[in-house]
């Protein structure tokens, strides 16, 4: 009798351990699939927020390269031509590796897909539609996280592209260097992920543009 009450007592731990053991995974678990997914949706945000402000820079750039009187910022504005295009490469990179499709390479974003830029996108040439401002200029703005969205980049294209001279040279300056502290702020962001691709890409990203800005602030008309 003592011996069958030691075996059932015996029985019963053996069955708590392993219902406690059984819990703790699942919990584990829960926790690891919790956490992928807090990361993927972290990084999802941070892509198409770098991506809209990165394609805004070299849309406005490129028109800043094209028709600026001061040949100083003519100058910056080609590189920062060149240098969002390869940011742009490299989002595009990321974005693969992540599943996220932050980027349309297609004549409509600017992007063309051999890598050539267009100064004013197809879409983004009816002003009557971004006047609305109901997205549809730009579809994939709805989309995005961002404190910039496709719409209010497609109205500061068009709205640069009606300026000439002196007085556009000191719209771009303001308009880049409120996009380059954005961007800062975004990328800035990206430095503290637990994403290794993510930060590795924030950082490199993070000290071209503090470059571009402080460019950009020393320069007077």
């Amino acid at each position: 009798m003592k011996n069958h009450l030691n075996s059932l007592k015996l029985s019963v731990s053996i069955l708590l351990l392993v219902i406690l053991s059984a819990t703790t995974v699942k919990a584990h678990t829960n926790l690891i699939k919790s956490t992928t997914v807090q990361d993927s949706s972290g990084s999802s945000v941070f892509l198409q927020q770098v991506t809209i402000l990165t394609n805004q820079a070299l849309l406005t750039s490129k028109i800043a390269a094209d028709k600026a009187s001061n040949s100083q910022l003519k100058s910056l504005g080609q590189q920062m031509v060149d240098k969002n295009i390869q940011m742009m490469d490299e989002l595009r990179k990321l974005g693969k590796t992540k599943s996220v499709n932050a980027i349309n390479a297609s004549p409509q974003s600017g992007i063309r897909p051999d890598g050539r830029v267009d100064s004013a996108p197809i879409n983004l040439q009816d002003t009557a539609r971004l006047n609305n401002a109901t997205g549809e200029a730009v579809g994939s703005s709805k989309n995005y996280n961002s404190t910039v969205n496709d719409v209010d980049v497609a109205k500061e294209i068009v709205n640069l592209k009606g300026l000439n001279g002196a007085g556009f040279d000191k719209a771009y300056q303001t308009s880049a260097i409120n996009n380059q502290t954005k961007l800062m702020a975004a990328l800035q962001s990206g430095t503290t992920s637990t994403d290794n691709e993510i930060k590795k890409f924030a950082r490199k990203a993070l000290s071209v543009t503090k470059s571009n800005l402080n460019k950009l602030e020393k320069m007077s008309f």
